[in-house]
Order: structure tokens, then sequence, then C-alpha cells
């Protein structure tokens, strides 16, 4: 009764400000590994930021408002899902105010998804039918990283995959679906919803890090090279990362097109050799795509002032100025 009645008192302590981190805002889901929890009010707080968010019915950022006729989608990870941005402005809203109303944007962001993993949010979460024109963000600097299971975080949650055997071959893949709902799994999703969820992730780290290791070394393999996370990957991407980001933005492409929408790759990228690596393999798919960086340039924003100063999510300010140069692009047509 003394434990519990510690940890009810710990718990109290560790929502208030400004120790308060927030709970995790996603679930388990059958088809995905996860998915936002509906109807759900959270808050984002970082050094830099302390702002409150909220996903809808459907698990979705809430969108400016409906309007008759076909629909448009943001996809994307956590800079489009962007819980570190006010509801209202967020770029899906700012798009839809920049068109002036005329199409209800949808955000289908989701933190920590890869172009895989979006691929499945878009057939088992959209009604394509419903839908005219799909934007997905292609976040170079991690995307290409996050597209080798090898590089999964220890104790992230589970998540499907596609898996791309050949680079000659992006029309063809192995689904390779979530671990199973087990009791691990069912406890995490119970103890998510507390503060104490958030702190022992970070806490834990060094200690699954560690584990890791050792099963690792057991196996006879080179344990994995220890690096900070808060720093960018220096080693090149490899062939099975690159075959499967392009296989599922190919994927991607298939599936909007077949249901008579529009499609276009939205690039986020200031590695000119990633940037480079990416249009020589995409190029013989015929996709559209825009270069996000140099267009913001264009439009006078400082690169460097992108971004939140304490991390790597776009600004409130940024978001509003992706929005125009989507709404100037011509990819949604004109009014």
């Amino acid at each position: 009764m003394a434990v519990c009645l510690a940890l009810v008192l710990f718990e109290v302590f560790l929502r208030t400000p400004p120790l308060r981190v927030g709970v995790s805002p996603v679930t388990y889901h059958p088809q995905l590994g996860y998915w936002h929890k509906a109807d759900y009010q959270g808050q984002a707080f970082s050094a830099c930021y302390s702002v409150p968010y909220r996903l809808d019915g459907h698990g979705l950022r809430p969108s400016r408002g409906p309007v008759p006729g076909k629909k448009a989608i943001l996809l994307g990870d956590s800079q489009v899902e962007a819980v570190m941005v006010a509801d209202e402005q967020v770029m899906h809203q700012r798009l839809q105010a920049h068109l002036g109303d005329r199409i209800e944007v949808l955000n289908y962001g989701l933190g920590g998804s890869g172009a895989d993993l979006q691929h499945l949010v878009l057939q088992h979460l959209a009604d394509l039918d419903q839908v005219g024109w799909v934007v997905q963000l292609v976040n170079l600097d991690s995307d290409v990283y996050e597209a080798n299971p090898n590089n999964d975080k220890p104790g992230q949650r589970p998540r499907a995959r596609l898996m791309f055997d050949a680079p000659a071959d992006l029309d063809h893949f192995r689904l390779v679906p979530p671990a199973p709902f087990t009791r691990m799994e069912q406890f995490r999703e119970v103890f998510s919803g507390f503060q104490l969820y958030s702190y022992s992730r970070a806490a834990l780290l060094p200690v699954r890090r560690l584990i890791r290791e050792v099963r690792q070394t057991l196996k006879g393999g080179q344990p994995p090279a220890v690096t900070d996370p808060a720093q960018p990957v220096q080693t090149r991407p490899s062939e099975l990362s690159w075959t499967n980001l392009i296989g599922a933005i190919r994927q991607n492409q298939k599936l909007v097109a077949a249901h008579g929408g529009r499609y276009l790759a939205l690039v986020w990228n200031r590695d000119p050799q990633l940037l480079a690596e990416w249009q020589r393999r995409t190029a013989p798919l015929g996709l559209q795509t825009l270069d996000l960086a140099p267009a913001l340039a264009r439009a006078g924003v400082d690169l460097e002032a992108a971004s939140f100063p304490c991390d790597h999510h776009f600004t409130a300010a940024t978001h509003d100025e992706i929005a125009k140069v989507l709404a100037r692009s011509g990819f949604f047509g004109r009014s």
C-alpha cells in the first residue's frame, strides 16, 4: 500500500508544471502497429515550447473545417504531425487557409513513421476515393535511415513494414505485420497513460542499449556503435535503406493514382549527396516532387531558423511558409 501510495503521489508530482512532459498520444493498431488515440488532448513540452494540442475522433490533428468536394491529405512523420505547434498553426490548416478554403486538408502525419508505414496509413485509414491530392513530406535526413529495420530504436512501438528485396523491382514487396498485442504491450498500453511512462522511457534508454549490445555480442557479432541520438547519423545510407524508402514511395504513388488522385513528394533535405542520390533513384518513377529547402529560401526563409532551437521540428512560422509554397505550387490547381 505504501509503494502504491508513493507511486500515485509521484505521478501527481510529475503532472505539475514544469515537470509535466505529457503522456503517449498513440495506441496499438493491428494493421499499423500504432496509431493516434481518438479524441485526445495532450501537451507537448520542450525546452523552447509548451503547447496544448488535440486529436479528433479519427486520431487526426483537427482540420480547419469541412469543405464540399475532394479532400487533400498531408502525409509524413512528426514534422507533419507537429504536436509542438498549436492546432490552427499546423501546415494543413494554414494550407487550407491559403487555398481560400476551397479544399479541406487533412493531416495524417504520424510521429516516428517512415514512408512504408505511411503507405499503410493511407491504405487502412484514408478514404482515398474522396481524396484528390496527397502530399507526402519525405524527410530525407531521417526517412532514408528509418527505412532500414536494423536501425529500429530499442523499446519502440510495434510497427508494420514493407520490405523490398530488389532495387529493380519496386512493384513487389513483403508485408511484415506488427508484433502481436502481447501482455507486455497491454501493460505498456495502460502505463503509457501516465507521466511515469514518459520519464521511464528516457531513464531506461541506456539500459535497453546495454541489453541490445550484450545480445549482439552473445550472437557473435560486433556490438553496435554508441551514438548520440541528438546528432545526425554520420554513416551513409545502406542499399537496403534506399530500396525500402524508394519502394514505399513508389507504392504510395501507385495507390494514390489508382484512386484517381494526384501525388506530390515534398522533399526536405539539406545534404546535397542524399538529395542527388534521391533524384537519381526516383528519376525512373516519373515522380512529381518539390524540393522544399530552395523553395523556402526563395521565399526569404532563413533555413537555419526554420526549426526550433531545441530540436529539429519546424516552427509555426515555417509551417505557414510551407503552406504558402504548396498553395503557390500549382499542384492544387486554381480556384
